[in-house]
C-alpha cells in the first residue's frame, strides 16, 4: 500500500540567523537547502526559532555541515502526531542528503547480488555513480560520517 499526503504551504524562507530575529516561535517542519537549492536535511521541532537558529549557527548535530545551509523553508504545524508524520514522509519522499533516521529508502540502486558492505562511505560513491551527486557532495558526505 501506498502513502500520499499533500506537502503543507510553506509558511516562510530563512536565509541566515538575522531572519530570526523577530520570527514569531511556532512549531513545525523545516527543509535546509544549500545555496544550489539542494535539499540537505529536514527536522521538526516545537520551537523552529531556537532550532533553526542553532542549525545555522553550528551549535547542533549538524554542526560539521551547517556552512553548507544557504536557506531553510518552514511549515507551521502545531500538532505533535501530525509533525512526526510529515517529518518521516518528507525525508521519504524528499530524500534530503543528511537525514539518517526515519531513512526507509535505498539511497543505492544496485541489484543485491552486487550490494558492497553498507556503509555511508559506499553510499556516497554509489550516489556519484548514478550522478545524483557531485564530487564536493561526496567530499562533504564523506566528511560528515567519517565524523560521526
Amino acid at each position: 500500500m501506498r502513502v500520499s499526503l499533500p506537502i503543507p504551504e510553506v509558511k516562510a524562507t530563512i536565509n541566515c540567523i538575522a531572519d530570526l530575529v523577530g520570527f514569531k516561535d511556532i512549531s513545525g517542519i523545516y527543509c535546509i537547502y544549500s545555496e544550489g537549492g539542494k535539499l540537505l536535511y529536514v527536522g521538526k521541532s516545537q520551537c523552529l526559532k531556537n532550532r533553526l537558529s542553532a542549525h545555522f549557527g553550528g551549535y547542533s548535530n549538524m554542526k560539521d555541515i551547517c556552512h553548507m545551509f544557504y536557506y531553510a523553508e518552514i511549515y507551521e504545524m502545531e500538532n505533535g502526531a501530525d509533525r512526526d508524520i510529515y517529518e518521516t514522509y518528507m525525508i521519504n519522499k524528499l530524500k534530503p542528503l543528511y537525514n539518517v533516521d526515519k531513512v526507509y529508502f535505498s539511497r543505492r540502486k544496485q541489484p543485491k547480488a552486487v550490494q558492497i558492505a553498507d556503509n555511508q562511505t559506499s553510499n556516497a560513491e554509489w550516489l556519484a555513480q548514478l550522478g545524483m551527486l557531485s564530487k564536493e557532495d561526496i567530499e562533504e558526505y564523506e566528511r560528515f560520517y567519517r565524523s560521526k
